[in-house]
């Protein structure tokens, strides 16, 4: 992450839910979250607690910390 960035964000989200081919809604349903819930995630609106990263990681296949890295779509 670049410096003076917020780390409690989820900067990865959107691109692991993307990768992955779901929605918000089937990522919500899939994790037990709200699709509202999803969407101020990848806002960077909202800081998540940790069991909810912990359901996002599972319903995505990826590692707690993957979620919190930003990535590039070149």
């Amino acid at each position: 992450m670049e410096g003076g960035e917020n780390q409690d964000y989820l900067w990865g989200l959107n691109w692991w839910r993307t990768e992955s081919g779901l929605s918000q809604r089937e990522l919500a349903d899939a994790s037990e979250l709200s699709q509202k819930q999803i969407s101020r995630y990848e806002k960077c609106q909202a800081k998540p607690h940790l069991g909810s990263v912990y359901r996002l990681a599972r319903a995505l296949k990826c590692r707690i910390t993957d979620l919190y890295i930003r990535h590039s779509r070149d």
